[in-house]
């Protein structure tokens, strides 16, 4: 209010009258430099309301998007955990098909399992490299475990396997299921 202060200081007086027509005219002149209209003072009001309200449900929305960074961050932790459950899995079933191609009997593969560490097998390329060294020393350490190759030919294994063209010299026999059906149905009449 220095300006107001400035303006009653420079007023006319003569003959002990304040010339007041002068002093309006001179306080009409300064007052809109340093005065806000009720209307513009009104409408900033309301603009700054209105930020601050903004600035609230941003604050409200920003606590929003932590949860869900957090929630994206779970996800990706769980996907991650999943990828790694994934790929210990197929290790197992590589390792538990590589046993059966070696001859492990299939009643103690479980056993041949737990002894077996699969941290040892690296997945390279889609390959699975350290199976064999797996494999190689479970054979040597747990020899009765696998089938042995001498045993599974021998004459006292009364079980019978097919074996087609295996037939006596005279009659080859056939490869063809049908045909061994027809023979059979001809040998019965």
């Amino acid at each position: 209010m220095e300006w107001l202060k400035k303006l009653l200081e420079e007023a006319k007086i003569t003959e002990g009258k304040l010339d007041v027509d002068g002093l309006l005219k001179n306080i009409n002149t300064e007052l809109p430099k340093h005065m806000t209209p009720k209307e513009t003072f009104n409408g900033i009001n309301e603009q700054l309301k209105t930020a601050n309200k903004t600035i609230e449900n941003l604050k409200k929305n920003n606590k929003d998007n932590e949860e869900l960074q957090k929630t994206v961050q779970k996800y990706k932790d769980d996907l991650e955990a999943k990828d790694k459950e994934m790929a210990t899995i197929r290790k197992e079933n590589f390792l538990k098909d590589s046993y059966r191609k070696a001859g492990a009997k299939e009643e103690y593969l479980d056993l041949l399992m737990k002894t077996s560490k699969l941290d040892d097998i690296a997945e390279v390329n889609g390959e699975y490299v350290g199976v064999d060294k797996i494999i190689t020393s479970s054979k040597e350490s747990y020899k009765d475990l696998f089938k042995d190759d001498t045993t599974e030919k021998s004459d006292d294994d009364q079980t019978y396997i097919y074996e087609p063209n295996s037939g006596s010299d005279d009659n080859k026999g056939s490869a063809n299921f049908l045909d061994i059906i027809t023979q059979n149905q001809v040998k019965r009449d």
